[in-house]
């Protein structure tokens, strides 16, 4: 619960303008990685990725594009910063790596329009990813989900 509130504190400065979105993007990319048996985990540096329950409606500054919102492309961009358009299909012409490191975007194969989330933790003894996304549980839902590292599906990772 602590988690919603920081990050609904964090959405009000950010649309009211008292902290520019730079900063918390700045924020992020500077995290840190916690190593502990095998296993990586992004540290407390952004709510949502150290967080693992599900949030419903969850709204980012991206969502006045209403054909957009609730999906996983302007969820993305809010916690990365990065500012690539299109559907995240068009997010393969991206890809820079094969593997996953902390905070790594990561491109995956589903429908017609892809998905898009965030590396939240790579388990390597037993090859297991877990991503924070929205949308792969339903419009507007935040959830974190595991994916086998060899999983087809999984198109590649976005370092940046």
């Amino acid at each position: 619960m602590g988690s919603v509130i920081i990050f609904i504190i964090l959405l009000s400065r950010i649309a009211s303008g008292s902290l520019p979105f730079s900063t918390v993007a700045a924020d992020y990319s500077e995290q840190e990685e916690d190593l502990v048996d095998n296993t990586i985990d992004v540290i407390d540096t952004n709510p949502e990725l150290s967080d693992y329950d599900t949030h419903y409606n969850v709204e980012v500054p991206g969502d006045k594009d209403l054909l957009y919102a609730g999906q996983c492309v302007n969820w993305v961009r809010y916690i990365t910063g990065l500012d690539y358009g299109g559907n995240a299909i068009n997010w393969t012409k991206h890809i820079n790596s094969s593997e996953p490191t902390p905070g790594s975007v990561v491109v995956i194969e589903a429908g017609r329009w892809g998905h898009i989330g965030v590396e939240q933790k790579t388990d390597w003894e037993n090859r297991i990813i877990t991503v924070r996304s929205r949308n792969w549980e339903g419009k507007g839902i935040v959830s974190s989900n595991e994916f086998d590292l060899d999983d087809p599906r999984i198109l590649g990772y976005i370092d940046y």
